[in-house]
């Protein structure tokens, strides 16, 4: 059995202040908001995006490191 769901017409701001009613045949609902589940969806890829970040500055600096080594390695002959 499918259920047709009717849009909202609340504004983005009413739906990141909480749950918004919608009406599934004529029966008022209480129903989270698309926002929130959004939210710790952005949060998990935000972390994610740390991570990379932080993985490539290690490994920029590593081979900074490395290169540093090499030159006074290299001069020291």
């Amino acid at each position: 059995m499918l259920q047709r769901v009717d849009k909202p017409s609340h504004s983005v701001s009413v739906l990141r202040a909480g749950a918004h009613e919608c009406q599934i045949h004529s029966a008022p609902v209480l129903v989270l908001p698309r926002l929130q589940r959004f939210s710790i969806t952005l949060t998990r890829r935000q972390r994610a995006k740390i991570k990379i970040i932080l993985a490539l500055c290690q490994h920029s600096k590593a081979s900074s490191a490395y290169a540093q080594d090499a030159f006074l390695f290299k001069n020291r002959l």
